[in-house]
């Protein structure tokens, strides 16, 4: 669906709208309000959604909007991401940087699905990002992210146990992900992925879309 055609609210701007020009959430209500959320969240990037929308009415059709089944972590995404790819076709070099952030609930004691965190006391999701930019240090968009919670086991599983087993495979998914960005790509002469060592210490990938890997 042609988010152009959508008739959206006076206060959202251009960037916000170009920005999601490729989204198809089925209907064009909640096109709509999808771009008054993300608008919201540009102008109040470290508030809070209650503390960002104008008003409980505006504040209610966020949560409903959240909570809709047809709204989900990918249909969110991929615009961003088409958006993303874009961005890199015209560089002649980008940097794909992965890293995991601690999402910190403790205090929501009534919230379901949450996991220990650093330690078993602290509850919260992870957000493993895959952050792209220039050399120069220009942010050209998130090509993916997982969220997700420990079962309370995290990291202890046996040495001997398939790497897709472990907590740390998502540090190859994520080269995976940076190798189809080449792909897509194709001018691209130049990626680099930033990940964790003793993965690739102990996995190695040799698609024909192999990047080369800066590890910490």
């Amino acid at each position: 669906m042609d988010v152009s055609k959508t008739r959206v609210s006076a206060d959202v701007t251009d960037w916000v709208v170009e920005e999601m020009e490729s989204v198809d959430l089925g209907d064009k209500r909640l096109h709509k309000r999808l771009l008054l959320i993300l608008q919201r969240m540009f102008d109040s990037p470290v508030a809070s959604l209650k503390a960002a929308c104008r008003g409980w009415a505006e504040t209610i059709a966020t949560y409903r909007f959240l909570d809709n089944e047809q709204i989900t972590e990918a249909s969110l995404l991929e615009p961003h991401q088409d958006a993303t790819l874009e961005r890199v076709r015209v560089q002649p070099r980008v940097l794909v940087i992965q890293d995991t952030t601690e999402v910190d609930y403790s205090l929501k004691k009534a919230l379901k699905g949450t996991g220990p965190l650093s330690v078993e006391e602290r509850q919260g999701f992870f957000a493993h990002t895959h952050y792209v930019v220039t050399p120069e240090r220009l942010p050209l968009g998130v090509w993916g992210t997982m969220i997700y919670a420990r079962d309370g086991d995290g990291e202890k599983v046996g040495k001997d146990q398939p790497i897709e087993m472990k907590e740390s495979y998502r540090w190859l998914e994520g080269y995976r992900d940076t190798c189809r960005l080449a792909e897509l790509a194709r001018r691209l002469k130049r990626f680099r992925s930033a990940t964790e060592k003793e993965i690739f210490t102990r996995f190695s990938w040799s698609g024909k879309n192999a990047v080369k890997r800066v590890s910490r």
